[in-house]
């Protein structure tokens, strides 16, 4: 199928059922409501080609990014549950304000291979992060 006809699709969908994937927003840059921003559940975006996400996204369960392109988080990036960014070689950094209620996978990234300390440090003095691994 084109992706010209999957827009029209979808498209069709925003308008007429008020629903639209996250996913392919993502993937096809299509700018969020302020609605849109507040994800319910988990969020699995796992080894999808995925560069940024949007800025003041909130996931109220688990967010997973391993294994994706992905090369910075949004400011105001909150995740209620486990944020998992296994694999994600490109992501070198985390925002000052970044708040994960639960863990943190970092395995296989640049900053896996800091120290927990130091990791902390980046989120200071807005952000808070459970454990990492």
């Amino acid at each position: 199928m084109e992706i010209a006809t999957l827009k029209n699709i979808f498209n069709f969908l925003e308008v007429n059922e008020k629903k639209l994937s996250i996913k392919w927003k993502m993937m096809n840059k299509i700018p969020f409501t302020k609605e849109q921003l507040y994800v319910k559940g988990d969020l699995d975006l796992q080894g999808e080609d995925i560069e940024q996400l949007p800025a003041g996204l909130y996931v109220k369960r688990n967010l997973l990014l391993n294994a994706t392109p992905i090369k910075k988080l949004p400011k105001g990036l909150r995740v209620g549950g486990d944020l998992q960014l296994q694999d994600c070689e490109n992501l070198k950094s985390l925002p000052k304000d970044l708040k994960v209620r639960g863990n943190i996978w970092l395995g296989g990234t640049p900053l896996g291979r800091m120290s927990d300390e130091k990791i902390l440090n980046m989120v200071k003095p807005d952000g808070y992060i459970g454990n990492i691994y």
